[in-house]
């Protein structure tokens, strides 16, 4: 076992995407290593259909006729960035509905060498990564990592122009609060 992996898992508008455009932005001013994001589809529920879909995004072509298998992939990717790669998988839980596509999630995270590293952005808890969490090899953030704080929800309302209580009524959610906070300072 050499993976691990963060886990970035909230519902809809806690600002994951966010999260991530910022993360990879600034990546890129002062780069650690290279970012591959991965926007998962139904269609990804097909084990052959990821493997080729993240070894398109991370600018990998595979030498054969016969589809690329997982070992190969994971060795190209360390192959290709010895010094660190992260592999953003975005709607992972498109994947999760069936034990199969846990299992090559696990097997992706877990079998990936060291200067391969994952990024795993869901809706819904994250399954078959026990071994890992255990051995801390697994960084979870969610939904309440993602609120936004007091400070924040102030700076916003500042920024707008309206009472704080505003965004302090959807309890820090950060979608409703810029929403409730925009509807707030139109012009009526």
């Amino acid at each position: 076992m050499q993976g691990g992996a963060v886990l970035l898992v909230a519902g809809p508008g806690f600002g994951k995407s966010v999260l991530l455009a910022q993360s990879m932005a600034e990546n890129e001013l002062a780069p650690r290593g290279a970012d591959v994001f991965v926007g998962c589809t139904r269609a990804d529920r097909s084990t052959s259909h990821l493997v080729q879909h993240i070894a398109e995004s991370a600018g990998l072509e595979h030498p054969s006729m016969r589809e690329p298998t997982v070992e190969w992939l994971l060795a190209e990717l360390g192959r290709k960035w010895p010094l660190g790669v992260c592999v953003i998988l975005d709607d992972v839980h498109q994947l999760l509905d069936r034990d199969a596509g846990v299992r090559f999630v696990s097997r992706l995270v877990t079998d990936a060498p060291s200067p391969v590293h994952f990024v795993l952005v869901s809706r819904v808890h994250v399954r078959g990564l026990a071994q890992l969490r255990v051995a801390g090899a697994i960084l979870e953030i969610g939904e309440q990592q993602l609120l936004l704080s007091r400070s924040e929800m102030t700076a916003l309302a500042e920024l707008h122009g309206v009472d704080l209580s505003i965004p302090a009524s959807t309890g820090g959610w950060p979608a409703a609060a810029l929403t409730m906070t925009t509807a707030s300072s139109a012009p009526g």
